[in-house]
């Protein structure tokens, strides 16, 4: 997408520019003052004059809309305001009051926090991470060293993508996912795979919860598994050669054909990202890091976000460009404004305020 990279670029022309000219006084007092405010002006235009990709069909809209639900369910746990029990009853968000048929049936805290939700009406069982407490921790993580990917499942034995030496992944999602697969939690939670093996299996999670949510979803597919991962606000998790291997795992070729045919996948990888989100640029493809799944991005600046404010990316590395280190490191400067509206602001908007148990 042009529109994406031109906005990247543009941004990162503004800081390099202003940089140059006032190196002397180091962005001080006029970066504070009037510098500021028309870079937020500059962002704001550039985001909403985005040209969108492919239309989004309703049906698509609403599984992304109601993904990013169970994803924002996930960090009412952290205020203790989830239990377990039928959903409408165990959480004070409008998505829980209004549910039918779902039932949390359990819920994990440790290094990786998050619920597991049995929907009997439509045979699915959703198992949602959630993610860290603040967006602007990935800024210091976004040169965490790459880790060889191992996958910790035996492989069921019509499993033939096999994931090559040459991958890598993020050490810290790996080490928490580990520690995940290693606890009780993830026994009861397969054991509900096992008892219901008709059923569909939905991975979610919004920032690191999304991370997790792709390492966990390659796990279940090496064991056979079916299932469908939606990540909001993910950062890459792997190089190339996972993202590759990531990719021929859940076929997104052939899902991206599918949803491209107004044709909703209930197997696959999707990704949904907001335009002015920078935690999904990190780790920097520049070091080797790269995405994979099928694309959506919102283009729309303030909420609400409805359907003709999402498009589908039809060449993610379009949209995927990196922020220039420098710009980072300007940014790290003015972390309490600059840092704050770019970073959290998009990174916790999408369709709704995800963050915090509210709504």
């Amino acid at each position: 997408m042009t529109g994406v990279y031109m906005k990247g670029s543009l941004v990162q022309s503004f800081f390099q520019f202003f940089s140059q000219k006032n190196s002397h006084d180091s962005f001080t007092s006029l970066f504070k003052s009037h510098i500021f405010k028309m870079f937020r002006l500059l962002c704001s235009l550039l985001i909403t004059l985005i040209t969108a990709s492919a239309e989004v069909s309703q049906h698509m809209f609403g599984l992304l809309q109601e993904m990013s639900q169970f994803s924002a369910v996930a960090y009412c746990i952290s205020d203790k305001k989830l239990t377990l029990g039928n959903l409408e009853d165990s959480c004070p968000t409008r998505f829980c009051r209004g549910s039918n048929g779902l039932k949390v049936v359990e819920i994990f805290e440790g290094k990786a926090t998050g619920y597991v939700v049995s929907d009997e009406l439509n045979e699915r069982i959703i198992i949602a991470f959630r993610g860290s407490h603040s967006a602007g921790d990935y800024i210091g993580d976004s040169l965490a060293y790459p880790f060889p990917y191992s996958p910790l499942s035996a492989p069921e034995k019509n499993f033939k993508l096999w994931p090559s030496p040459s991958c890598r992944v993020h050490a810290g999602f790996y080490a928490v996912l580990e520690d995940f697969y290693n606890s009780e939690a993830f026994l009861q939670m397969m054991d509900l795979i096992d008892s219901n093996p008709r059923w569909k299996i939905v991975v979610v999670g919004h920032s690191l919860g999304g991370a997790l949510s792709a390492l966990l979803g390659a796990e279940l597919a090496i064991m056979g598994h079916n299932l469908l991962v939606v990540t909001v606000a993910a950062p890459k998790v792997g190089n190339a050669q996972f993202a590759s291997w990531i990719d021929g795992v859940f076929n997104t070729s052939s899902v991206l054909k599918s949803v491209l045919d107004d044709v909703t996948p209930q197997f696959g990888y999707l990704r949904l990202e907001h335009s002015g989100d920078q935690v999904p640029r990190l780790q920097p493809s520049f070091l080797g890091w790269m995405h994979a799944g099928v694309e959506f991005l919102i283009t729309k600046v303030k909420l609400p976000h409805n359907r003709q404010d999402l498009s589908i990316v039809e060449s993610p590395e379009d949209g995927d460009e990196d922020l220039d280190p420098n710009f980072l490191k300007e940014m790290a400067k003015y972390q309490k404004k600059c840092r704050n509206w770019l970073i959290s602001k998009f990174h916790n908007e999408y369709f709704f305020d995800i963050s915090g148990c509210k709504g």
